[in-house]
């Protein structure tokens, strides 16, 4: 049975789950906690990808990334 390039550099299965390339998700504001309360924490954006050291999600938005 053959091992992904994660197992490979891992020694062990990649668990976390994840999205779909381009699949519409809703991103946490970076700003959220220093916002007023009753502003939106939340925007519409497109999930492009995990980073591997720190398992964050990477979200593309009309501001960027």
């Amino acid at each position: 049975m053959g091992l992904t390039a994660f197992e490979v550099l891992n020694r062990r299965r990649f668990t976390t789950s994840i999205f779909e390339f381009a699949e519409p998700v809703l991103a946490r504001k970076i700003d959220a906690t220093d916002q007023p309360k009753l502003e939106p924490r939340w925007v519409k954006a497109l999930w492009i990808g995990m980073r591997t050291d720190s398992c964050e999600h990477l979200c593309a938005t009309t501001a960027g990334i």
